[in-house]
């Protein structure tokens, strides 16, 4: 699930085309190789402009929570491009087209129920304020290494309905 807070017509939006060979049509699937298409996951971009699953990347698989996104160093030669998914599960479009639309550009504020209440080791816990990287199935979790990449900031956590409220930043800078 994700809503945006923020104006819609403040943040670009990009369709790119679906890399198919890790898709699943499973909606509970948690298998970390298996790319789920809904709204509020993230994904990374290929080499080749198309979407895939972070945790899919061969050169950056690792442990749940420092996914593909935890080798940015910011300078441009080894940063990777995550995205926030718009589409919602479900949508026939993006079957028919084998595209799916991305918030590309820009920061924005939304609730989303995509996180991880705890960091990959466990040593932090998802707050107010948290900096925020992506984990490899594309929910949000605590950033607690460096050189992984700050997607955004915890800004609300409510625990009852499962959803927290974050910004997220528009810039490709790791923690350090």
């Amino acid at each position: 699930m994700l809503k945006l807070i923020s104006p819609l017509s403040d943040v670009y939006r990009k369709d790119y085309e679906i890399d198919t060979t890790y898709l699943t049509t499973n909606p509970t699937s948690s298998d970390a190789t298996k790319m789920i298409i809904e709204a509020g996951r993230w994904v990374q971009l290929t080499t080749s402009g198309k979407i895939t699953h972070i945790g899919n990347q061969a050169a950056n698989a690792g442990t749940a929570g420092v996914g593909g996104v935890s080798t940015s160093t910011g300078d441009g030669s080894t940063s990777e491009v995550v995205v926030q998914l718009w589409n919602d599960k479900g949508d026939y479009g993006v079957q028919a087209l084998g595209k799916a639309t991305t918030l590309f550009l820009g920061s924005y504020e939304a609730t989303t129920d995509m996180y991880v209440a705890t960091s990959a080791g466990g040593s932090k816990a998802m707050a107010i304020g948290a900096l925020l990287t992506v984990d490899e199935q594309g929910k949000l979790v605590v950033a607690d290494t460096a050189g992984e990449m700050i997607v955004g900031q915890c800004t609300k956590l409510d625990s009852t309905a499962g959803t927290i409220n974050f910004v997220r930043f528009a810039s490709p800078y790791p923690l350090q």
